[in-house]
């Protein structure tokens, strides 16, 4: 997968290196995967994270994807958005990742995703 054609605003993304631990799959779809997983520099609080392969193919959609996200976070039927951060898979043949970090709350994930299926169907 080549990298070239990825735009500059991917490149300041943190990595989140050890910081999260992945534990249970949670959903699988064509824009993802989510896990649930543990926040070990934030009192191993429970968040769930949505993976996402960048590619210039995706890198609309997770742009669209973070801003909503981000602009949502403060509606109290949402849940918080903790951050994006950029898995740096080096220089093997595997494409980078986004992860998208929020608090781990099953309704308003549910509700969430839902909306951002619905939102990238049409």
């Amino acid at each position: 997968m080549s990298h070239n054609n990825i735009p500059c605003i991917f490149n300041d993304i943190k990595d989140p290196g050890d910081r999260f631990r992945l534990d249970n799959l949670m959903n699988k779809g064509v824009y993802g995967t989510v896990y649930s997983a543990i926040d070990t520099q934030a009192g191993h609080n429970k968040v769930a994270i949505k993976i996402q392969v960048l590619t210039s193919e995706t890198q609309e959609i997770i742009i669209e994807e973070y801003r909503v996200l981000r602009d949502l976070s403060n509606h109290p039927n949402v849940p918080h958005f903790y951050g994006i951060y950029r898995n740096r898979c080096g220089r093997s043949n595997k494409a980078d990742e986004i992860w998208l970090v929020m608090e781990f709350e099953i309704s308003a994930l549910q509700e969430v995703l839902g909306i951002l299926l619905e939102t990238f169907n049409k």
